[in-house]
């Protein structure tokens, strides 16, 4: 009764998740992986699982949830909503008021000095505007994409004095929130293949940090979850 009620869970729940195509190379890394699985379903680890298709089902929704952490990755299909909503456009503004007018050097200097500022503080924002906008979603897997990002959220020269401001963008060791925005959880499949790819324990952003961190989330090679189908196949494989 427990199997079927997880069952009932996980069928609806898959609608909410893609499907990937395995390759022939990941359906053996596929069933490696399953083979040394201890995680328990209903008690039961996942290598000890008779081959039923009841089981190949529960494994299959095992699988497309999302690996627990959770372990982040980049988001393949970030909406533009979530970015725009993460930014704080108030970095754009310089916080000092234009200085006074006059005729001497230090006021003609001072005048260009915040003129320039002000300048660099609009061409950011024009290009963070250019990245923001429409109403689809953007793939954030790209190390280049990401940095464009960066070029127009870092570095704002509108605090007191000019002081450099961040707009959302945060560092790598501590995340504002537009980069957070192009995180999501990985489901177990995709960590299996991301983690398998780029060996565990490689270097990410941060290398001092753990993979699948907010410091660190995990370019996905493969997208979505597993089927039943797909779990008979790997179990299949000699």
């Amino acid at each position: 009764m427990k199997r079927f009620a997880f069952c009932l869970v996980a069928l609806c729940l898959w609608p909410l998740a893609a499907f990937g195509q395995l390759t022939p190379a990941q359906l053996a890394t596929f069933k490696a992986h399953m083979e040394a699985n201890t995680n328990q379903i209903n008690g039961t680890a996942i290598n000890a699982m008779a081959h039923t298709p009841d089981n190949a089902f529960a494994i299959a929704a095992w699988y497309s949830q999302d690996a627990a952490g959770p372990y982040k990755a980049w988001n393949t299909r970030t909406p533009l909503k979530a970015l725009r909503a993460a930014v704080d456009l108030s970095r754009y503004t310089p916080t000092d008021n234009p200085p006074a007018s006059t005729n001497t050097v230090t006021g003609t200097n001072d005048a260009l000095l915040f003129n320039n500022r002000a300048l660099k503080c609009q061409l950011q924002q024009a290009n963070a505007v250019f990245l923001l906008q429409g109403e689809g979603e953007v793939d954030a897997t790209g190390q280049q994409f990401r940095q464009s990002f960066g070029d127009c959220m870092v570095g704002i020269p509108s605090g007191a004095g000019g002081a450099a401001q961040n707009a959302g963008w945060g560092t790598a060791g501590s995340p504002g929130a537009v980069r957070l925005a192009m995180q999501r959880p990985a489901t177990n499949i995709e960590k299996v293949f991301s983690v398998q790819a780029a060996g565990a324990g490689a270097a990410g952003n941060v290398a001092a940090d753990p993979r699948g961190g907010g410091t660190n989330p995990d370019a996905l090679v493969y997208v979505g979850g597993v089927t039943a189908a797909q779990v008979q196949a790997a179990w299949e494989l000699p």
